[in-house]
């Protein structure tokens, strides 16, 4: 058992990241409404600023007193399970499963950029993809959205 001494903290801080954009909203005591963020009942976490806003949105915020709505919204209105946008996490999973790109390959590609990058971040995966194969990430969103009617049907395929 570890036994801390001395001043401990018990902070009441939050972080939300939304999974469109990477944005990272931070506060003391913050919640999803400070960071004018939504999370949809499958756990994506996004800006309003994705939201489509319809009469039902409202009707069904206007209703909730608590704002527990903010904290799973229906997946039909989640802007990533109607697929309207793609993660890049989740680009990158397909540029993996269905180009065989390795990480060492992107980790190659990084180093010859420079020497003092230490994380693989996703805009090198593109680039990558862009030299073996031509595709650029508009055009890799295009295609996925092409194959794949919705996001459940995209994860279970690769």
């Amino acid at each position: 058992m570890k036994i801390r001494q001395g001043f401990v903290s018990n902070s009441s801080s939050s972080s939300f990241i939304c999974d469109i954009s990477g944005e990272t909203v931070e506060g003391y005591e913050c919640g999803l409404e400070d960071a004018g963020m939504y999370e949809c009942e499958n756990g994506h976490v996004f800006l309003e600023e994705y939201l489509e806003r319809n009469e039902e949105i409202d009707l069904l915020e206007k209703n909730d007193e608590n704002q527990e709505f903010r904290y799973s919204i229906p997946e039909r209105f989640c802007p990533i399970c109607t697929f309207k946008y793609i993660m890049e996490q989740d680009l990158v999973a397909y540029i993996q499963a269905v180009y065989q790109i390795k990480q060492n390959e992107v980790y190659d590609y990084m180093k010859s950029k420079s020497k003092r990058l230490r994380k693989i971040r996703s805009i090198y995966w593109f680039e990558v993809l862009e030299i073996k194969e031509g595709i650029s990430k508009l055009k890799l969103t295009e295609k996925i959205k092409k194959e794949f009617k919705n996001y459940d049907e995209f994860k279970k395929g690769i």
